[in-house]
């Protein structure tokens, strides 16, 4: 386990206030504060450290499970109905290789690049994003979506394909869940952080969940959890500033920050309303551990870091929450989710939903197209009107029905119907999954492909097909350069 942290004064940067100064005649930990639009956000500037690499990159290193905090009271389980695949069409596919290489999509490389669709004045717009990243700009591009986004390996992808020199993005600094990662950065963390989003019956149910609708909280000093740069793995090498998003609210408690082995700085999140704090860590180019623990002294609740270098590129963040549907935008707390969004700054939205409304059989396309245009209402609202988004539609599912049958999801279709319809109204563009993976069936003809690309349960893919993704999504914003509906 790690040490009792030592309090030491903290290398103050920027201009000094009455209040700073009066602070520190109190003995209390003050760091500089500045002014980004209507939001403050504080700035410790690390010396140059020697890295974390002293340090032992396994978590199990520091974790001892008879003293560590116990996870919170589990959530109730979730009864869920097993989808009902009556009169959905079924594909059979025998023993003789032949039978595979006739279903949809058999042939992912053979398949032809799946185009953004949307009006000009959109497209035109995402194109002059990555024109401007191409032309050495600072760019960043935030993915919200369920479990395609929050295993981080399609937008993994897309980040190594657009720069991953420039940072790695937003992430949670103690996972939300088993399976909850990031790549190209190592996490670790206790298990006593209650992690919390729209639904999960354990939570705090007020919906204060920072831009990317999820939180971790603990007011236990014992907890930690912490993010670093990795040692093998020549992506995520390196990092210049970590950005902390957190609650401030009534009776908050001390949030401990500590880089690599260095001081222990104090952030207080102690304030008379519920809104977002803001802290900018500093440190010198290269590898680096951020962590942070509770005081003791009251609940922390943390919204997410950002990991960033400074330079041109593509900022990637990946804020996904398995089993969500857009609809849950709409019990965020608006004031949070508005000042996060406006932290991060994004030049482009992408919104990965769909796959999950298409699970859920009792939901219909005209409960869907209104929550959905609310949703999309409220993206709008915290965005500037120039900033566009982009619709990743429903990916093809299937379910085994024994033997060699398989119904194919025939709700996904109009899923994406609905999401075709409407986008172009609040300045997205449309990107149709189902159709670029080759259809409907294709989920099952990736399951026996060689090498396969879709995970057993027809619903995710493996490693390799969200790298397949990546790739061809990445190759669809590229073909914009080119396209003769610019023109």
């Amino acid at each position: 386990m790690l040490g009792v942290f030592l309090l030491r004064p903290p290398v103050i940067i920027s201009f000094a206030t009455i209040a700073l100064t009066l602070a520190g005649s109190l003995g209390l930990t003050a760091h500089a504060a500045e002014a980004e639009g209507a939001q403050q956000i504080q700035v410790i500037h690390i010396p140059k450290t020697e890295g974390p690499l002293s340090l032992s990159p396994r978590c199990s290193d520091y974790l001892d499970r008879k003293i560590d905090p116990k996870a919170p009271k589990a959530a109730p389980p979730v009864k869920h109905s097993p989808p009902d695949p009556t009169g959905m069409p079924v594909l059979l596919v025998g023993d003789d290789p032949t039978s595979v290489s006739s279903l949809p999509g058999s042939l992912p490389d053979q398949l032809p690049l799946q185009q953004l669709e949307g009006s000009p004045e959109v497209l035109r717009r995402i194109r002059d994003v990555m024109r401007e990243a191409g032309a050495g700009l600072r760019k960043r591009i935030s993915f919200f979506g369920a479990s395609h986004t929050g295993a981080d390996m399609w937008t993994g992808r897309i980040r190594r394909l657009l720069q991953d020199r420039f940072g790695h993005g937003f992430i949670l600094p103690a996972a939300l869940y088993k399976g909850y990662r990031g790549s190209d950065v190592n996490l670790c963390r206790t298990k006593g952080w209650l992690a919390d989003w729209v639904g999960k019956r354990n939570g705090h149910g007020d919906g204060r969940l920072g831009p990317a609708g999820m939180s971790v909280s603990s007011s236990n000093s014992r907890d930690f959890g912490w993010i670093e740069t990795t040692r093998q793995n020549k992506h995520g090498r390196k990092v210049s500033s970590f950005e902390v998003l957190s609650l401030q609210q009534p009776g908050g408690g001390g949030l401990l920050l500590q880089v690599d082995g260095g001081e222990v700085h104090r952030i207080e999140t102690s304030g008379k309303e519920f809104t977002l704090g803001r802290t900018r860590i500093e440190v010198s180019d290269g590898p680096h551990r951020l962590q942070l623990r509770p005081a003791g002294d009251g609940e922390v609740r943390l919204f997410g870091v950002s990991l960033e270098r400074e330079g041109a590129g593509v900022l990637v963040d990946a804020m996904g929450i398995r089993g969500r549907q857009m609809k849950t935008w709409l019990q965020w707390d608006q004031g949070l989710a508005k000042a996060g969004l406006e932290a991060l700054g994004p030049d482009l939205v992408v919104l990965a939903y769909g796959t999950n409304e298409a699970s859920h059989q009792n939901y219909t396309m005209d409960e869907y197209r209104s929550d959905l245009s609310l949703a999309l209402s409220q993206l709008r609202s915290r965005l500037p009107e120039e900033v566009p988004c982009i619709l990743a539609g429903p990916s093809d599912r299937g379910i085994r029905l024994g033997d060699n049958r398989f119904a194919i999801w025939s709700r996904t279709e109009p899923v994406s119907a609905v999401q075709r319809e409407i986008a172009s109204t609040y300045g997205c563009a449309y990107w149709d999954w189902q159709a670029a993976t080759g259809g409907p069936g294709s989920m099952v003809a990736w399951y026996f492909t060689k090498p396969r690309m879709a995970a057993r349960d027809l619903i995710h893919f493996n490693r390799r097909g969200y790298q397949w993704l990546g790739d061809r999504f990445v190759a669809a914003l590229d073909a914009l350069e080119t396209d003769p509906r610019l023109d």
